[in-house]
């Protein structure tokens, strides 16, 4: 009787870890994508398939790293999440984040995401009591995001790049010919491509087909303001306000500087300022 409700356990212990270390019955994965999953991860443990999206999601383990792989149905991965430590950031990062207002923050994760053909992100999350930020930063260390008390947590399918329009690939092409695409967002009403130039993170705007480039914006330091400009601000209603924040705007009319104004006891005030320090709209 011992005996056989022993064997009953194992049974039951087999059932519940159906997806353990020597699992590789993917149930309804598909063929192709199985195969690929197997020759791209070899030495991958602990394997357990679910849907994603649009995507067929192993999540696994290789040596001490928690993992996940994101595959279409015809076994094209698009994006790898992998654990990792901080010790294991590459140097620019951990000099970055050393550098950064979150220096002396508590590091709770940190999660490497590769994708095939585009930057290589990593994404810590930090805290300090009850504060949570998210940081994406790309490889050279230059800080892609910032993203104040995200209860959801990342997603890896949302940084998936989708197929980009020839419009926005032959712009890119004949404009930041050496740029490399970062994220990608297509909304109802038009396409925004973030990419990193020179070490700048730029982001650009392009109409609901792809075809039409809207404008480009990056942030600047204050001290990059044109004469010009900082002439305008001395003789506005601003002249005694703080500098938090200045986007330089290209778009088909020209360039612009638009400055997010600060001041104690007033609601911050956003401008857009013209080259030659005339205001054109708040």
């Amino acid at each position: 009787m011992k005996t056989k409700f022993l064997g009953l356990i194992c049974l039951l212990l087999g059932i519940a870890y159906g997806c353990s270390d020597d699992d590789t019955d993917f149930g309804f994965v598909d063929d192709v994508t199985k195969e690929a999953f197997l020759k791209d991860f070899l030495e991958a443990t602990g394997i357990k398939w679910e849907k994603k999206q649009d995507y067929y999601v192993a999540e696994f383990y290789v040596e001490k790293h928690e993992m996940e792989a994101w595959y279409d149905n015809a076994g094209k991965l698009y994006i790898t999440e992998k654990d990792i430590s901080k010790e294991e950031l590459p140097a620019t990062v951990q000099e970055a984040l050393k550098k950064s207002a979150y220096a002396d923050w508590k590091i709770d994760d940190i999660d490497q995401y590769n994708r095939e053909g585009y930057e290589t992100l990593y994404i810590i999350e930090v805290e300090r009591g009850e504060d949570e930020v998210d940081l994406v930063y790309n490889e050279e260390g230059v800080l892609l995001k910032e993203i104040v008390d995200n209860p959801g947590g990342h997603n890896p399918g949302d940084y998936i790049i989708p197929e980009l329009p020839s419009g926005i690939k032959d712009y890119l092409d004949k404009n930041h010919k050496n740029a490399r695409i970062v994220d990608v967002d297509r909304e109802s009403a038009k396409w925004e491509v973030e990419i990193v130039e020179d070490r700048v993170k730029k982001e650009l705007d392009f109409d609901k087909d792809g075809k039409t480039w809207l404008k480009t914006k990056w942030e600047i330091k204050e001290n990059e303001i044109p004469e010009a400009v900082k002439t305008g601000i001395k003789n506005s209603q601003y002249a005694d306000w703080e500098i938090d924040d200045v986007d330089y705007i290209i778009n088909p009319e020209g360039e612009f500087y638009k400055i997010e104004f600060e001041k104690k006891g007033q609601k911050d005030v956003e401008v857009v300022f013209k080259v030659d320090g005339s205001i054109v709209g708040k």
